[in-house]
């Protein structure tokens, strides 16, 4: 859905999209390990961030 909004509108390129899409997918598994660090250090936000790391490990199975 996301690519064919980009070709679409953005007029970029199936190669450029996927690249992107990667790179995002990347950028998201990689914060997703700043987290449990961070919810140690603040207890309040345990709860919030391990609910961000489901759905952005959800999100980026359905964008790879």
């Amino acid at each position: 859905m996301i690519d064919r909004f980009a070709m679409a509108h953005l007029f970029l390129s199936v190669g450029t999209v996927h690249k992107i899409v990667e790179r995002v997918a990347d950028a998201v598994m990689e914060t997703q390990k700043m987290i449990p660090e961070y919810s140690n250090d603040h207890p309040k936000f345990r709860d919030l961030g391990e609910r961000m790391m489901a759905i952005w490990k959800e999100g980026v199975k359905g964008m790879t």
